[in-house]
């Protein structure tokens, strides 16, 4: 498997291979991923009647037994805007080995789904990158992911107790749009932060504020994260380094160092950076503006 972007066939094929779906099946659930992002996600969260955006034993469930988050990711990876993050993350990635002096590195890959991501970097680095991955266990998109991984012999180490994640020992942790689907996204970053070494990077995107129908499993209890991310890495010792200005990438993906102490004026330069305060104030307002309303 390289990285170039699979065409509709393949893709199809590859799902229908490790699922054993019918082919016709997956079929019409990648094409109509394709058309409207996460329509199977959110099709089948109205069909086992899911409460949205509340965490609970009943969302766990749905995480574990649908397939469809398998079809949401194996399409986005196909995106435009994904595909740039990937790119984006490969330079950050070299950036720090070069600035390290490094040959290779640890990477701990936090919540990858099918796996894409885990390939990607695998296919773009080769065994200068030393990949570990964690998810939890026992779902039908962790289950695809394990037997992807063994389809295209990519060597990653798969870890599937949280608990036995060795701290200190990463040089890198990637984690994409899984924050906002945690019950306590300020734990994970805290982890995150353990599992790193010092002046290890954190390569991350969230969707805090898209607590929106389409994205039944984005928590209403993290909106009031949205736009805080950097703050939250801080008090976790780790300060953002760079974040993605491209024009629609809204700082996707962000990159945040571990500092070993973290200074006050590193804190201070966080709450300075335009880049940060502007969007959060923005953000109070507008929270302010709707409670006024209603």
């Amino acid at each position: 498997m390289n990285n170039q972007v699979p065409e509709f066939d393949q893709l199809v094929d590859e799902i229908t291979e490790l699922t054993g779906l019918a082919r016709s099946v997956v079929a019409h659930k990648v094409w109509v991923d394709a058309l409207n992002q996460t329509t199977n996600v959110s099709e089948d969260a109205k069909r086992v009647g899911l409460q949205p955006h509340i965490y609970s034993e009943q969302m766990e469930t749905f995480y574990r037994d649908t397939d469809a988050f398998i079809f949401e990711t194996m399409v986005e990876c196909c995106r435009d805007g994904k595909r740039a993050v990937l790119a984006d993350a490969d330079a950050r990635i070299r950036n720090y080995l070069a600035m390290h002096h490094l040959s290779s590195a640890e990477v701990l890959m936090f919540g990858d789904g099918t796996g894409s991501d885990t390939s990607y970097l695998h296919n773009a680095f080769g065994d200068a990158l030393r990949l570990s991955a964690f998810d939890v266990p026992g779902s039908k998109t962790f289950d695809f992911a394990a037997r992807r991984f063994r389809k295209h012999q990519v060597p990653v180490e798969v870890i599937t107790d949280y608990s036995r994640i060795p701290e200190g020992k990463f040089d890198i942790v990637v984690s994409f749009e899984v924050l906002e689907h945690l019950s306590d996204p300020q734990r994970a970053i805290h982890d995150i932060g353990r599992f790193l070494k010092p002046n290890g990077i954190a390569l991350i995107t969230e969707s805090f504020e898209a607590v929106i129908p389409r994205y039944p499993t984005h928590l209403w209890s993290n909106l009031r994260y949205a736009k805080r991310t950097p703050l939250m890495f801080a008090n976790a010792g780790l300060i953002i380094t760079y974040l993605n200005k491209a024009f629609m990438m809204k700082f996707r993906p962000t990159e945040y160092t571990k500092k070993v102490p973290v200074t006050a004026r590193d804190r201070l330069g966080v709450l300075m950076n335009r880049d940060v305060h502007r969007p959060l104030l923005k953000a109070i307002a507008i929270r302010q503006i709707l409670n006024l309303l209603g």
